[in-house]
């Protein structure tokens, strides 16, 4: 076996954690993988994911998720804050053994690295985290280890490799972490972390006898639902003498998906003229969701319809890839006629 060194840079995304969860946040367990035998020839190429959060005690029912800012921890003024992170573990899921994984906090303010600076951190293993976590409604952890400084530039670095194996074997593809400073009494040790946090993992992969990568764990347990109540410009799906008609050349679609993980969701439409026509497709923005929870999304044409039948399909899409396409439907585009300006 050879060892592989896969870097995945995640500003974390939210979601459930890897130890100490309650039964009711548990995921279900890893296939069993086939017969294993020689070293593969390729690592799974990391995935990023977007998605933090952090807390104030002075706004106890409020959470700041996926804003674009940094993540605090400690005490400044009167408010204490801790910090949330999520990452990736997608490229790890169907190896042999992690032998090393490491987990990187770029920080922002202060240098710790500068003469006489002595921070240290606490990093814990959290479970049931949400985007509906405050104050008062923060996720459950357990202290795991103190992070002490180890000076690399600006970063700070902590081993997680127990953490993160424990993960995969448990099958899930994300490890969950919250961050809070050594001391919350004293503003010395307050710290500014970049949202662009990194989990650098080795790892050891095989192939199966065959000669075939090792498909580990179900990828059908990671995608989305099958979309529901798909829409193009508010009408159903019709085909033939069924097909709705449409007066404007622009369309928006709509449709309802969820994804047994939760996490960043979205919709993606597919539309064409007839059914020879070129494939054209647009992407709703993505918006985080708790586990099975049903999202309502709408994307529309980036371009000018004109006259005549078109056929469209929907999917739900997540931070990883697809679910399932509807079926294509039809609609007819009948531009209303401008009458001639009078000369």
């Amino acid at each position: 076996m050879r060892l592989r060194l896969t870097t995945m840079t995640a500003v974390a995304a939210l979601a459930l954690s890897v130890t100490q969860a309650p039964a009711a946040d548990a995921l279900p367990s890893a296939p069993a993988k086939a017969p294993v035998a020689k070293a593969a020839a390729k690592v799974p190429a990391p995935v990023n994911r977007i998605g933090w959060a952090y807390v104030k005690s002075t706004t106890p029912n409020k959470g700041y998720v996926f804003k674009k800012t940094s993540l605090p921890i400690g005490r400044k003024g009167k408010a204490v804050y801790r910090s949330f992170l999520r990452m990736n573990l997608s490229s790890a899921m169907d190896a042999t053994k992690i032998t090393s994984a490491k987990l990187r906090l770029p920080v922002l303010s202060p240098n710790p690295c500068k003469k006489n600076k002595n921070f240290a951190v606490q990093v814990f293993i959290t479970s049931g985290l949400t985007k509906s976590v405050t104050w008062k409604k923060q996720p459950k952890g357990k202290r795991w280890q103190w992070l002490k400084v180890k000076c690399s530039g600006k970063r700070l670095e902590v081993n997680v490799t127990k953490a993160a194996q424990k993960a995969v074997d448990a099958g899930r593809d994300y490890i969950s972490f919250g961050l809070r400073a050594d001391s919350e009494k004293d503003p010395r040790k307050f710290m500014t972390f970049s949202r662009n946090a990194q989990l650098l993992i080795k790892a050891t992969f095989e192939e199966d006898p065959g000669g075939g990568n090792d498909p580990g764990p179900d990828p059908s347990v990671h995608v989305p639902v099958n979309v529901g109540n798909a829409t193009a410009a508010g009408q159903g799906c019709g085909v033939g003498a069924g097909r709705p008609t449409i007066a404007t050349p622009y369309v928006t679609f709509g449709g309802t998906t969820s994804d047994a993980d939760g996490g960043f969701l979205g919709l993606r439409a597919e539309w064409r003229k007839g059914a020879d026509g070129a494939v054209a497709g647009a992407n709703s923005k993505l918006r985080f969701t708790d586990p099975n929870e049903a999202v309502g999304f709408t994307v529309t044409t980036g371009e000018v319809l004109t006259d005549g039948v078109y056929q469209w399909r929907v999917q739900g899409f997540d931070d990883v890839k697809g679910g399932a396409w509807t079926d294509w439907c039809e609609f007819e585009v009948t531009l209303p006629v401008v009458p001639p300006v009078a000369g």
